[in-house]
């Protein structure tokens, strides 16, 4: 991601810490379950589990890298900024475990943070194209650019924002006039 990108990983690392602090935040200030499990709560859940999965996966790599910038190198521009996206790919991996299992369970907190969660891939996906419209957009094509740009946000982005949109629903919409699943 050369050094014009290493602003991307530190926003980014910023917005999980937030995510985190709004989850935690609720789970003191909301420690009721809710009467329901929502099927907006579990379609969210699952893409929250995706995105999870995908943090989890790329982990080891983003391990190496570090390794690798940081094997006697001495004070390599940027380390920090590795380190910080670094510890960010982790919490999020675990963070997004514990909001799956909260969400489950029927505790807002758990869709509070995979609201929050889901949010910072959105945030990423945009530092991502706004990353590579600064250091790659020239040399790429325009056709190969927009290929990129298209693929980021649209098997990211926008998941992640229909995540978000199904978890936040039930908590603003309210209970009354819902359909009894029992009737169908």
């Amino acid at each position: 991601m050369g050094n014009d990108g290493l602003w991307a990983m530190n926003v980014w690392a910023a917005a999980v810490a937030l995510a985190i602090v709004a989850g935690i935040w609720s789970a003191t200030t909301h420690r009721e379950a809710r009467p329901s499990l929502p099927p907006e709560h579990v379609a969210g859940a699952a893409l929250l589990a995706f995105f999870g999965w995908e943090i989890l996966l790329g982990l080891p790599e983003s391990v190496r890298g570090y390794a690798l910038l940081s094997a006697g190198l001495g004070d390599f521009l940027g380390l920090q900024s590795q380190q910080a996206f670094l510890i960010a790919q982790a919490a999020f991996a675990i963070g997004s475990g514990f909001a799956v299992i909260g969400i489950l369970r029927r505790r807002t907190w758990g869709a509070v943070l995979g609201i929050g969660l889901a949010a910072t891939i959105v945030v990423w996906s945009v530092l991502s194209v706004a990353s590579l419209t600064a250091t790659l957009a020239d040399s790429m094509g325009p056709d190969a650019y927009w290929n990129v740009v298209v693929s980021i946000l649209g098997l990211r982005a926008i998941p992640a924002l229909a995540a978000a949109a199904l978890l936040l629903w039930p908590i603003v919409r309210p209970e009354t006039g819902r359909a009894d699943p029992s009737t169908y």
